[in-house]
């Protein structure tokens, strides 16, 4: 027996709003904006392992723990931060975060993201090397 043609058209839209709600939902924790969400997580809640989980080098390296050092503090005087800027670029991504800091006012600072498999991975290194230069303003 074939189902009527109101019920075929109601299980093609759950069928595709399923499709469509499961595509949005992978891509949601896919981006480099969103390891660079998960970083600052783990900045924020102390949790190393999420650090590690989304950084291209050993956390502990010197430039990691100086990126670290400077980002918990832009945190802990920011009314607010978020994404500002995306410049992708095939396997590698700047991401400009902003911080409105209650003591300079808002500070952007530049992560360099790199993708060498299948993950968006924060590379400190050429991060910090960035941080270090940049100005304090957002411009």
């Amino acid at each position: 027996m074939k189902a009527p043609p109101r019920t075929q058209g109601i299980i093609a839209a759950g069928l595709m709003a399923i499709l469509t709600v499961s595509v949005f939902a992978s891509l949601t924790y896919s981006g480099p904006e969103s390891t660079l969400n998960r970083f600052h997580y783990g900045v924020a809640t102390g949790d190393f392992s999420t650090i590690k989980s989304v950084s291209l080098q050993n956390p502990t390296s010197r430039p990691a723990r100086e990126l670290l050092r400077q980002i918990a503090a832009l945190m802990a005087d920011s009314r607010d931060y978020r994404v500002y800027r995306i410049q992708r670029e095939g396997r590698k991504a700047v991401v400009e975060m902003l911080y409105v800091t209650r003591s300079f006012g808002p500070v952007v600072i530049p992560f360099v993201m790199q993708k060498p498999v299948d993950q968006w991975k924060v590379d400190a290194d050429q991060t910090w090397g960035l941080a270090v230069q940049a100005p304090t303003g957002s411009g």
